[in-house]
C-alpha cells in the first residue's frame, strides 16, 4: 500500500494549478469571444502610413458567400477570422457576390490631432459598412456606410470613391470593423489618404 504524505500533496497542488492555468488559457484562445477576436488585431499607425501602402495586408478578416448578415457582434464572435496578410485569397471574389469583413485597430503615433481617409478600391463595391469601436469597451462610437448603394447626399466624403473618415487625438485609437459587399471584387485595397493630398489627386484624376 502507497502511503499518500503530506509533502506529496505539497507538491500536487502547485502542478494542479499550473494544469488548470493551461487549460484555460487554451480555451481562451480556441473561443470565439469578441474578446479573444480583439485581442488577435494588429495596430495600424495611421501617422505612419502612406496611400500606397495596402491596410488591408495588416487587418484580419473572413468571407461569406452572398450578403450574409450585417450584425456587428455577431461578426466580432465568428470564429473565421483570419490574419489577411497569411489569406489574401480572401480580398479576391471576382464574378461572384460575396461579403467580406474586415477589422483591424487604428492609432495616432503622432503629436496632433490627425484625420485620415480610408478609401476601399475598388470603387465598384456595392455597400461597405463601417463600425468605430473602442478598443477596450466594445462601445460603438460611430457606424457610417458607403458604396454604390449609398447616395452622394448620405455619404461621409462627397466623392464617388468608397471613402469612409477617421480621427485620432494624438495617442488614440480606434477598432475598424468593416463590412464590404460586392457583386464582384477582383482584388481589394484599404488605403489611408490625407485629406488634401485625397482631394489632389482625385482633381488630377
Amino acid at each position: 500500500m502507497i502511503r499518500v504524505t503530506p509533502f506529496f500533496y505539497a507538491m500536487l497542488t502547485p502542478v494542479f494549478l499550473m494544469v488548470v492555468a493551461l487549460f484555460l488559457s487554451s480555451s481562451a484562445q480556441a473561443g470565439g469571444g469578441s474578446g479573444s477576436v480583439l485581442e488577435k488585431s494588429q495596430s495600424i499607425d495611421l501617422y505612419g502610413i502612406s496611400p500606397g501602402d495596402n491596410m488591408a495586408l495588416k487587418m484580419q478578416g473572413f468571407s461569406v458567400q452572398g450578403e450574409g448578415g450585417d450584425d456587428l457582434r455577431e461578426s466580432l464572435s465568428d470564429g473565421r477570422w483570419k490574419e489577411i496578410k497569411q489569406h489574401d485569397d480572401l480580398l479576391e471574389a471576382p464574378r461572384q457576390h460575396s461579403t467580406l469583413w474586415l477589422k483591424g485597430r487604428f492609432y495616432n503615433s503622432g503629436d496632433d490631432y490627425l484625420q485620415r481617409w480610408v478609401e476601399f478600391s475598388p470603387w465598384r463595391l456595392n455597400d461597405v459598412k463601417a463600425w468605430l469601436v473602442d478598443p477596450q469597451s466594445l462601445e460603438v462610437i460611430k457606424r457610417m456606410q458607403t458604396g454604390l448603394n449609398t447616395p452622394l447626399s448620405d455619404r461621409e466624403v462627397d466623392t464617388n470613391r468608397a471613402v469612409l473618415p477617421v480621427s485620432l487625438y494624438p495617442g488614440e485609437s480606434v477598432m475598424m470593423v468593416v463590412r464590404i459587399y460586392a457583386d464582384s471584387r477582383p482584388f481589394l485595397s484599404v488605403n489611408a489618404w490625407d485629406p488634401v493630398d485625397f482631394s489632389v489627386e482625385e482633381v488630377s484624376e
